[in-house]
Order: structure tokens, then C-alpha cells, then sequence
């Protein structure tokens, strides 16, 4: 006999959405030198320096790997406020391709999973925000300015842009900086202090649209 159980749509059906970054282009996310360093550097980074399983090399060895280090870890964290900011969501396995094994080097990809609780508001919700932004861009363009955001996947991929580019969609002006106290390390100290962490658009919208990958997750129904 049927249960009579049935669900709607304000009960929780996760969606899971794993996205892949391309970092490995050093014209597009600038790579610090270790004699200076700027605010379009340091990559995206989901570990911070203490991260002792990831940087089996050491950890950044003056100043300048740090801060590069630091702002890597606060681009992450602007894609994870952006997807929040959609809806409910937890951030699942993240994983990197290290460009070396210390602190001084940024990641070359990185990939992380998405699970949003209800990811069928995501797209409707998502689009209503770059209309908002942009009354002109009606037909819900992505931030190349080609793309039509229609799928739930290429809304995460732009969102996930957007945050990296620090604009808020297509045919929006790039914010000229950014910045929170966040955790860089102190070599002196051999530890770390909150710090004036400041970054900006590390290429163009459009450029970094291209570099940022996502594909559903498919789930796999249980068995009686």
C-alpha cells in the first residue's frame, strides 16, 4: 500500500554542483615573485598557511608569499559568501593542484563541490539578481557577455566569476578593491596576526568566466 508520503518544494532537495578553476594561466591569476607583491595576486586559495598537510615544502618564507597566500584565501572565501548569499549551501572536499609544495606558491586549479539544500531557487533567484544589477541585461547574459545563464550549472559558474572578479554580472563595474582583516602569516613570529588583506580583480570578467568549469553532480537513489 502506498504511504502517501510526497514531497514538495519547500522541503530539502539538495543539489550537488562540483566546479573546477583553472588557475594555471599567471596572466590571468598573477603569481607573487617573492621581492614584491600585488593585489591581483595569490590565485585562489582554499587552504590557509597552517594547512600542514598541503604545504609539505614549508611555509611562505617572507613577507610577500604571505600576503600572496592570504589573498588566495580571501578569494576563496568571496565565492563562498557569493554562493551563500543564493542560497543555503555547504562547501564539500575542496582540492587543489599545488604549484610547488610550500606556502610560496598558488594553487593551479582548484575544485571544490557545492551543496545547496534547495538548489531549484537557485536559478530563478540568481537571475532576478543580475536584472537588479543590470535592468538591461534581460536575457540573464553571463559575464562574457555571450553565455545565457538558463541551467542552474551555469548559474554557479557565474556567480562563482563574479566573486573573483569582484563584479556583480554582466556589464557591472569591477569593484576597485577589497578587503577584510584576515590571517597572514608572521615569519618573524612563526605565526599569525589579522591583517589588512586587500585584493582586486585579478583579469577581466570575461577571462575569468572562461577559467571556471561546473558540472551537477548526479545522486544515486537508495535501494529497497
Amino acid at each position: 500500500m502506498a504511504s502517501g508520503f510526497q514531497l514538495d518544494s519547500n522541503q530539502l532537495t539538495p543539489g550537488l554542483y562540483r566546479v573546477a578553476i583553472d588557475t594555471s594561466n599567471t596572466t590571468t591569476y598573477p603569481v607573487c615573485s617573492g621581492s614584491s607583491v600585488t593585489t591581483a595576486q595569490g590565485g585562489i586559495n582554499p587552504y590557509d598557511w597552517d594547512a600542514g598537510s598541503v604545504y609539505t615544502g614549508g611555509l611562505p618564507t617572507n613577507a610577500y608569499y604571505a600576503q600572496a597566500l592570504a589573498q588566495g584565501n580571501l578569494r576563496f572565501q568571496r565565492i563562498i559568501e557569493s554562493l551563500a548569499a543564493i542560497s543555503d549551501c555547504k562547501i564539500l572536499d575542496p582540492s587543489v593542484t599545488a604549484g610547488g609544495t610550500s606556502g610560496n606558491y598558488q594553487p593551479t586549479a582548484v575544485s571544490f563541490t557545492v551543496s545547496f539544500d534547495r538548489d531549484a531557487f537557485v536559478l530563478p533567484e540568481y537571475q532576478k539578481m543580475l536584472v537588479a544589477a543590470n535592468s538591461a541585461n534581460t536575457t540573464y547574459l553571463g559575464l562574457d557577455g555571450t553565455t545565457i545563464i538558463n541551467t542552474t550549472a551555469l548559474a554557479v559558474k557565474d556567480i562563482v566569476a563574479n566573486a573573483i572578479a569582484m563584479q556583480n554580472g554582466y556589464g557591472t563595474t569591477a569593484l576597485t578593491g577589497y578587503y577584510k582583516q584576515y590571517r597572514q602569516f608572521n615569519v618573524s613570529q612563526n605565526g599569525d596576526s589579522a591583517v589588512a588583506t586587500y585584493i582586486v580583480q585579478p583579469n577581466t570578467g570575461a577571462t575569468i568566466f572562461g577559467t571556471v568549469t561546473v558540472s551537477q553532480v548526479a545522486l544515486t537513489g537508495l535501494t529497497y
